[in-house]
């Protein structure tokens, strides 16, 4: 029975049936004779066209990119651009983080630390043995905790010549609690603030950082023809930018009294030459 329902199946694919168009009159327009093997075959292949059709678009053009929820090549592309452009940015903030710390330790007069070489911790064993210091380890640290040219204890005298006679404004006004003392390691002088001041450049100059952390405030650096670098640290705000060119006696900043606390401001000037810590108050007046 089941096979004469399939032979009776195949003969009635091959059988010819009459195809035709009418109009709304019932008039014939069009006829054609065909069989639904053709018909099947006739759409089998129309389907498969389109897909290749399809498939041929969609991967030597840009339509999946203009497709909703679909992620084409412009977009994969633009993605892995961005992931390149966050990892160095990422990369540079770091090393913008490991130079302002290493620009605070060396302001405070601390050797900075060394970031740059990254070892892991489980391949290479640490020799701990102690190393006695040569003779020449020896000289060399007698030169530095001396006086000497190079002494870290030196504190530079007056320079001569052209800069003997120049002169620095006064950054703020205030009462000087703690002079400088290189002999304390203290690199500047601490001015007690008690009312609302603009913060002054004591010469023109251009601002080299100008950064905030929570135990100084707002701290700005400016380099001084002359090889001076003046550092004003505790300030309340900041009125310029890294690379901004200003005048003497221009406003960079303020600092001003917290009410709330019941305590003076103290700030904290620092002058520094040729990269050593000079006294403030040899050049300026509070």
């Amino acid at each position: 029975m089941g096979n004469g329902n399939f032979g009776y199946f195949l003969r009635n694919l091959r059988r010819k049936h009459r195809l035709s168009i009418h109009n709304a009159a019932d008039e014939e327009v069009w006829y054609s004779h065909t069989t639904l093997l053709k018909v099947a075959t006739t759409i089998f292949g129309v389907a498969v066209l389109l897909f290749v059709a399809g498939v041929l678009v969609s991967a030597y053009t840009s339509l999946l990119d203009i497709m909703p929820g679909y992620m084409g090549n412009k977009v994969r592309r633009e993605m892995t651009e961005n992931i390149l452009r966050i990892d160095s940015l990422a990369s540079e903030l770091e090393s913008l983080a490991a130079y302002t710390d290493n620009v605070a330790l060396i302001m405070e007069g601390r050797t900075p630390v060394d970031r740059n070489i990254s070892l892991p911790v489980d391949t290479i064993a640490t020799d701990k043995t102690l190393v006695a210091a040569s003779k020449a380890d020896s000289l060399l640290r007698a030169e530095m905790e001396g006086s000497g040219r190079y002494g870290l204890n030196r504190t530079p005298s007056r320079p001569r010549g052209e800069l003997a006679d120049m002169e620095f404004l006064s950054p703020y006004r205030g009462d000087v609690k703690e002079a400088f003392s290189q002999r304390n390691r203290r690199f500047g002088t601490m001015v007690e603030v008690t009312n609302v001041q603009q913060v002054f450049a004591i010469q023109a100059g251009t601002i080299i950082s100008a950064l905030w952390n929570p135990e100084e405030g707002y701290v700005v650096q400016i380099q001084h023809k002359g090889n001076f670098l003046s550092v004003y640290k505790n300030l309340s705000q900041v009125l310029k930018a890294v690379g901004d060119r200003v005048q003497v006696g221009e406003a960079i900043g303020a600092v001003w009294h917290n009410a709330e606390e019941g305590t003076p401001t103290v700030t904290e000037f620092q002058l520094w030459y040729d990269g050593q810590a000079v006294d403030p108050q040899n050049y300026v007046e509070f």
